[in-house]
């Protein structure tokens, strides 16, 4: 109720080298701006796959995330700038930048997000800019083209196309329901899981390879699951694993203990008879 009033919000961009802040309209009263459709608020953007996990507290850590080192005085705690999880010195020796959280030098990281960084990166450096940037294309077949300019829409979770120089009447395709992009001559083809197919037609080869390549990206990590999502489902099951452990730990151990008893009761009972029976 009180961000009844409010129709206009700015979210923070992750990465520095883009857009500071993007905009998201109508994010609070469910009004549409003008040429955006109500299915925008029902979209997955790449704002949220690329949310940020929670800092996992050195308290909440005695082991290896990993390898299970347990940690001493000798054996640290190093947290993955990345997943935020805690690991060994061995487990997290790994250096590169994180372009997604700002981290533009190279950091500590463990081997899992060491292998996935460089494509993510990439992503942000190359792929993302290009969407933002935008492109006039031909759409459509040699009979029937027109003109209009494609781009990411600001909050980052549709491609929005119009004609050249006109602010209104835009028309978009959620990244989400892309089902597949692939390349025919000088155009790339965008289908959808409803069945809609859309061409585009580009000057130069490179572009459309540059733009075939940036859109698949965008839609496949949209649909994927969110860092955030993954990062905390790793942790659930490493929590199960533990408990599993600690409990297979508890159960050997409670083992021992009834069989050193029933050994000391024989060893004791036995003693006594022996000597009653001299």
């Amino acid at each position: 109720p009180a961000f009844a009033a409010i129709s206009f919000c700015r979210l923070p961009f992750p990465y520095w080298g883009g857009r500071g802040w993007v905009d998201y309209m109508g994010c609070c009263n469910g009004k549409e701006k003008k040429g955006q459709t109500a299915e925008v608020s029902e979209s997955t953007s790449l704002l949220e796959a690329f949310s940020r996990p929670e800092w996992t507290s050195d308290k909440e850590a005695h082991s290896c995330f990993e390898c299970h080192q347990a940690f001493d005085v000798v054996e640290r705690r190093h947290h993955c700038r990345r997943c935020q999880n805690i690991f060994c010195g061995n487990c997290s020796r790994f250096q590169r930048p994180v372009l997604i959280f700002k981290m533009t030098n190279s950091v500590r990281l463990c081997e899992k997000c060491y292998d996935e960084v460089p494509s993510e990166n990439e992503f942000i450096s190359k792929h993302l800019p290009l969407l933002q940037e935008g492109e006039t294309f031909s759409m459509g077949q040699l009979v029937g083209s027109r003109a209009v300019f494609l781009k990411i829409s600001s909050d980052l979770t549709r491609l929005e196309y119009r004609n050249p120089g006109k602010i209104g009447n835009r028309e978009a395709i959620l990244l989400h329901d892309i089902s597949s992009v692939d390349t025919d001559g000088m155009a790339f083809r965008i289908k959808t899981s409803k069945g809609k197919t859309l061409s585009f037609v580009c000057s130069t080869e490179k572009e459309q390879a540059n733009w075939a390549v940036a859109v698949g990206e965008a839609s496949r990590r949209v649909r994927a699951p969110a860092l955030k999502d993954r990062v905390e489902q790793d942790r659930r099951k490493q929590r199960d694993r533990r408990r599993l452990f600690e409990l297979t730990a508890t159960k050997e151990k409670r083992k021992k203990e009834r069989t050193a008893n029933r050994q000391r009761i024989s060893e004791k009972y036995g003693r006594r008879a022996t000597a009653a029976g001299h």
